[in-house]
Order: C-alpha cells, then sequence, then structure tokens
C-alpha cells in the first residue's frame, strides 16, 4: 500500500508547485505579452507631462524604468500586474527629448493627443 501512494503523492506534490508557479506569475503580469497597443499615451503641452494609461483589461502598471542613449528618444519599459489599476504620469523635458519608444514603437512627443 505504502508503495503505491509514494508516487501519487509525489505527483500531486508537482502539480502542486507548478499550479502555484502559473497562479503567481499570472498574478505579476510574467505571461503578458506587452506591445504599445496595449498602452494609451498622451501628452500635456503646458505642463511637458506624459501620462500613459494601460488598455489591458484588469492590469495596471506597477513600475516602470526608463533610459537615454544620447540621442532625443527616451526609451520607456513598463510593469504591469494583475488587479492594480494605476496610471502614469510623468514630466520630461521636452527641450531634449523630441520622441518616445515604448515596446518597439515610436511617438513624436509633440504629436501626441491631449491629456484627459
Amino acid at each position: 500500500m505504502k508503495d503505491r501512494l509514494s508516487p501519487i503523492l509525489f505527483t500531486l506534490i508537482i502539480l502542486a508547485i507548478v499550479f502555484g508557479a502559473w497562479f503567481a506569475g499570472n498574478r505579476q503580469g510574467w505571461f503578458i505579452r506587452k506591445t504599445s497597443d496595449d498602452f494609451k499615451v498622451s501628452f500635456n503641452k503646458n505642463d511637458t507631462v506624459i501620462c500613459i494609461q494601460c488598455k489591458i483589461p484588469g492590469y495596471g502598471i506597477t513600475g516602470w524604468s526608463t533610459s537615454r542613449y544620447n540621442d532625443n528618444i527616451l526609451h520607456i519599459d513598463l510593469n504591469v500586474s494583475r488587479d492594480y489599476r494605476n496610471d502614469m504620469t510623468f514630466k520630461i523635458d521636452t527641450v531634449n527629448v523630441q520622441y518616445l519608444e515604448l515596446y518597439g514603437k515610436m511617438y513624436p512627443v509633440k504629436e501626441l493627443p491631449a491629456c484627459q
């Protein structure tokens, strides 16, 4: 009896670990293929403020990072997680930055729609 029960328990433990990792990864947004179409980017010309909103149902922005490489392009990378509805707003210097790059898509800063 004990010899037949060990493989079943071992299989159940492995399945619990796999499903637990999948559930945690799904909640943290690990399995989402983020593209520039998943976000709404807008610009407030008076305050030089960029507004980014997540359009993925049930997910929101939880973190971000930006970088510039001696050019006039600001590269943005966003983190998303489930059950968060955070939008991102940040000020930029439009003298030195004329374009935003979000997941491969270039946005001219001066041609973005106005923030709501």
